[in-house]
């Protein structure tokens, strides 16, 4: 699975669409709210509950690796697959 720099991911407690929890001392919680489909759009009749990305991730040697990811939409999960996240990185990487 995919391995993240816990300083980096850390760092993402200072951006508003980001929360970052620990839940214990080897296993956090990123929660990363993306604009919604009326933000992204511009068009302030779109419809669509509100959703998140919720990726957990344990702590090992001073990286992260992540075990679960979902989008989560109103009472609906979907997991995340493999490129989706890898995807998510590269965007977090170059940032």
């Amino acid at each position: 699975m995919l391995e993240l720099d816990l300083d980096k991911v850390l760092q993402l407690q200072a951006y508003p669409n980001y929360r970052v929890e620990k839940i214990n001392d080897d296993t956090l919680i990123i929660n990363y709210f993306p604009p919604s489909i009326s933000d992204a759009s511009g068009l302030e009749d779109a419809e669509a509950s509100p959703r998140y990305y919720e990726i957990i991730g344990k702590i090992e040697d001073k990286k992260v690796k992540i075990i679960k990811a979902e989008i989560v939409e109103g009472d609906k999960r979907r997991k995340l697959d493999e490129s989706e996240l890898e995807l998510w990185a590269e965007y977090l990487l170059r940032g």
